[in-house]
């Protein structure tokens, strides 16, 4: 369960990344302007009713409108929160 779990989520980061940079994992595109490249995974550990699971967090560097670029922060996995606390809005 804990294998599938995994997997999962870490098909889901894929994909969110795979949109956001218009093509997927060693796939070059459409011959049009990269909004961004990949480099590499981060392990990331998450904390549910599963237990403790370390998962493979895609990285990128993403080059922003005005041409600066930003590191990549899934949308689907915000960054660390004390437990307990709630996502503020």
């Amino acid at each position: 369960m804990r294998v599938s779990m995994r997997a999962t989520i870490e098909t889901m980061l894929e994909e969110e990344l795979a949109e956001l940079l218009a093509r997927m994992r060693y796939d070059r595109g459409d011959g049009g302007a990269a909004k961004g490249y990949r480099h590499g995974h981060r392990e990331r550990q998450l904390t549910g009713t599963f237990g403790t699971e370390t998962v493979r967090v895609p990285r990128a560097r993403i080059e922003e409108d005005e041409g600066k670029e930003t590191e990549w922060r899934s949308k689907a996995l915000p960054r660390y929160q004390a437990a307990g606390q709630e996502e503020p809005s």
